[in-house]
């Protein structure tokens, strides 16, 4: 073997660390992080690197797109540990603990200047009485319940919903307004805000329970700035959500309780991230009125990452959750989503 032989052997072998390794290191932290990571953050992410694959642009954009698609099985592999272990479960448990905590009029403490001044004590003693007193819970009363949303309302959970409240409270005047192909993208089309003022003045509701969004997934009307944002392009989601305040501004004037029905998951795989995405930005928005209810029905029909398609009831007796489109609730798959929302509704307003 000559000098130049050993001489480049010995450079080879000086060359411990390669981009081989690198990568091996960058998957290794991902994987180790993903373990903290909630599970929407997760989808979130997942969902982001597969949209990316229509901004490629040149060698540099194929080499990042190639190495981001890479981590898409590392966060699945994670999402699906986590659920074996339970680890989600306790996430998501976790932060319901502390948003309720947080709720709560007995922790909404005042600052610490009221609470070490003795000058302050007794007006610190009747803070603490009146929370409590506020705290707890007395029966929402009630005389007119208002239904109101898309094609879901006019079908089988607004019928559903329609039919459990008149069993349930006959004594209270029930109200169904269902309206095929509309929702919040395409105001210029149909326009909730303006609609559900004149509802709210007809009717005069105490309750209002909302399901919209289906039809959602498709370019967003800005009346503000009289042009169309595309679905999933710059701005589509401030535009989204700036129409579902436009329409909670419109009932938050009047005192009543309001309950937004999250859309659940479909047998149409390329619907759910929009779908999905559509839930959270009505979620986010209802979470900025007092007394509106955000009740999420995601899950009701998924187990683990296997979407449901069937009910079992009755020894060995099936029933489909959906109709033929995918996408819409058959009466019995209606009744489960109405049944978990009268628990959450109950439970928020105090009611039997």
């Amino acid at each position: 073997m000559s000098s130049n032989d050993l001489n480049n052997q010995y450079h080879d072998d000086q060359k411990i660390f390669t981009p081989r390794h690198g990568i091996v290191m960058v998957l290794l932290i991902l994987f180790l992080t993903g373990f903290y990571l909630t599970e929407d953050i997760q989808q979130s992410m997942i969902t982001s690197i597969t949209n990316h694959d229509t901004k490629r642009t040149g060698l540099i954009g194929e080499i990042k797109y190639s190495l981001m698609k890479t981590t898409i099985p590392v966060l699945e592999l994670i999402s699906n540990i986590k659920s074996y272990l339970y680890i989600s479960d306790f996430q998501s448990n976790e932060r319901n603990v502390v948003a309720y905590l947080s709720d709560s009029p007995i922790l909404r403490f005042q600052d610490e200047e009221n609470i070490i001044n003795p000058s302050n004590r007794d007006n610190l003693l009747q803070n603490v009485k009146n929370s409590i007193s506020d705290g707890i819970k007395k029966p929402f009363s009630f005389k007119n319940i208002l239904i109101v949303g898309d094609s879901m309302i006019s079908e089988a959970v607004g019928i559903t919903l329609e039919n459990n409240f008149i069993k349930k409270y006959p004594e209270c005047k029930i109200t169904r307004k269902g309206v095929y192909s509309t929702g919040l993208s395409r105001t210029d089309y149909f326009n909730w805000s303006n609609q559900i003022a004149e509802f709210l003045t007809k009717y005069d509701p105490d309750i209002l329970i909302i399901m919209m969004g289906t039809n959602d997934a498709q370019s967003v009307y800005s009346k503000r700035q009289n042009k169309y944002f595309p679905f999933k392009s710059d701005g589509w989601n401030e535009e989204y959500k700036k129409n579902v305040k436009d329409f909670l501004d419109r009932i938050k004037k009047n005192n009543i309780r309001v309950f937004w029905i999250g859309l659940p998951i479909t047998e149409k795989g390329y619907m759910n991230p929009r779908l999905k995405l559509v839930n959270k930005l009505q979620e986010d928005a209802s979470k900025l009125y007092n007394h509106v209810y955000f009740i999420s029905t995601w899950d009701l029909f998924r187990s683990k990452n296997h979407v449901e398609q069937f009910l079992k009831e009755d020894k060995n007796r099936y029933y489909r959750i959906r109709v033929s489109d995918g996408i819409h609730l058959t009466l019995k798959g209606a009744d489960r989503v109405v049944q978990y929302f009268l628990k959450k509704m109950t439970y928020y307003l105090n009611i039997s």
